[in-house]
């Protein structure tokens, strides 16, 4: 038997008989240096579930900082090592993940707790079956953390993360996507115990940052900025009191954010591995989350006593309509031409693909939002980019709403079986009181 072997053995063994003697165990796996093969790990790993559960029942017991620490560098080590075994993928059966929560939060004082955070996000995506984060599992596993630490001390973990200049761009990343659902938890931000604001300040703290950050890939921009916006669409799709006060008073820049994003299709590096097919449809989900903001702005419901409510969505509208009305006609240059690529790395069919399908959704949105600067027929060449300096030719407004554009008559008389259903004289009045 291999060492490794003889050592989990023995921590099964006290898992039952002597929970204390747990703690040489914990101290000989994390000095252990083992390559094993492939068969070995797992032979070992189902073993260690029970090790896991053992130590989960013993915390209470670990009195001693550094037993904690062994026992969450241990835990790490193992979701490093089953992330080499192509074949094996740790179970959510065990109390690993509690584990892994409870060292972070335990430990955020006294050593960095990035890898903890890192490793349990990718320990519930690799886990089988549906993806663990945001499911009831990932509920009931914060519901057992936050009972026996509290509310605070297990929020300041994301909070930390969040806000400190420093953070690596995975843990960033992986701390959004499981501190959503804990934010999100009506009962916690109605009783102020995780304020809203602060919150939203680290949030928006941490979008500039990664929109700043000179040293980050494209494609890790796009990602973190995608997995932000969506946590902003689900505070709307909820219909989340404090959220939506607090995001609705003006105080946080949306839009420009969302414009910072998709002009990242500006710099794609073909070079640098930043992968164009995942970036253009990252952004295109990126412009999908705040169409669905505006969505949701459009059909909140709202009750008489809620009149506040409904001002403060029609003035985030409007407020945003003239930031798109500056800013799109840049953001449609940004999509305007094909991207290009070295001959070494030939633009693939996938990647025009995400790149038209990007294209096409900015313009419908821009067309939704009434916003347009150019030719408002879906058919027309210059729908997505202005007419040629030399024509001398305007784009001519509608009579009726004062919004849509179009390049001439023809296209206007192809258009308007769409356009009539979006053209009133309650869109003229709007658009003359947004003007």
């Amino acid at each position: 038997m291999s060492t490794a072997a003889s050592v989990v053995a023995a921590a099964h063994e006290y898992a039952t008989s002597n929970p204390p003697k747990l703690r040489e165990c914990f101290h000989r796996l994390k000095a252990l240096n083992v390559n094993m093969d492939a068969d070995e790990f797992k032979a070992l790993a189902p073993a260690m579930d029970a090790v896991w559960d053992a130590a989960w029942s013993w915390r209470r017991g670990m009195k001693d900082l550094k037993d904690l620490n062994s026992v969450g560098t241990v835990a790490v080590q193992f979701v490093d090592l089953c992330s080499t075994v192509e074949s094996f993928r740790p179970w959510d059966s065990s109390h690993l993940p509690h584990l892994l929560l409870y060292c972070a939060v335990k430990l955020r004082n006294h050593r960095p707790v990035d890898p903890f955070i890192e490793v349990l996000c990718r320990l519930m995506h690799d886990s089988p079956g549906p993806a663990f984060v945001g499911t009831s599992s990932w509920g009931t596993l914060l519901n057992e953390v936050q009972e026996e630490l509290g509310t605070k001390a297990l929020s300041s973990v994301f909070l930390r993360i969040l806000n400190r200049t420093t953070t690596h761009f995975s843990v960033l990343q992986a701390a959004m996507e499981l501190g959503f659902p804990m934010f999100l938890r009506e009962e916690w931000s109605s009783r102020n115990v995780v304020p809203v604001d602060d919150v939203l300040d680290s949030l928006y703290s941490a979008a500039h940052r990664t929109v700043e950050n000179t040293q980050l890939s494209t494609r890790k921009k796009a990602g973190i900025l995608c997995t932000f916006y969506y946590f902003e669409w689900d505070i709307f799709k909820c219909g989340h009191t404090e959220y939506l006060r607090c995001l609705l008073s003006g105080r946080y820049d949306v839009f420009g954010i969302l414009s910072a994003g998709l002009l990242l299709c500006r710099n794609v590096n073909w070079d640098k591995g930043d992968n164009p097919e995942f970036v253009y449809g990252t952004l295109e989900r990126l412009l999908l989350a705040i169409e669905g903001i505006f969505d949701s702005c459009a059909h909140h419901g709202v009750s008489a006593d809620e009149i506040k409510m409904y001002e403060d969505f029609a003035n985030f509208k409007s407020t945003t309509k003239e930031l798109a009305r500056k800013k799109m006609p840049a953001l449609l240059a940004a999509v305007t031409t094909p991207p290009t690529s070295p001959i070494q790395h030939p633009a693939t069919p996938e990647a025009m693909y995400a790149w038209n399908m990007l294209r096409e959704s900015l313009i419908c949105f821009s067309i939704n939002l009434r916003v347009h600067p150019y030719c408002a027929n879906l058919a027309c060449e210059y729908r997505g980019r202005p007419l040629p300096e030399d024509s001398g030719a305007n784009f001519k407004q509608c009579g009726g709403c004062m919004n849509a554009r179009y390049c001439s008559k023809f296209c206007q008389k192809i258009d308007r079986w769409t356009h009539k259903r979006a053209c009133g004289k309650h869109l003229k009045a709007e658009s003359c009181c947004n003007r």
